[in-house]
């Protein structure tokens, strides 16, 4: 049956996915940072 083979698929890719390392602490408060990006200067200051 068509649909046991994908459960069965989608089981041992789950299964798979929870070995990932899942990151809880980061080096920076914003995705900016933790990428890396420079910050863009403020259009508006003098």
């Amino acid at each position: 049956m068509v649909m046991s083979q994908n459960l069965t698929t989608l089981s041992s890719e789950l299964v798979e996915d929870r070995n990932m390392v899942i990151l809880t602490e980061y080096e920076s408060n914003t995705l900016r940072g933790n990428l890396g990006l420079p910050y863009p200067e403020n259009r508006y200051s003098l």
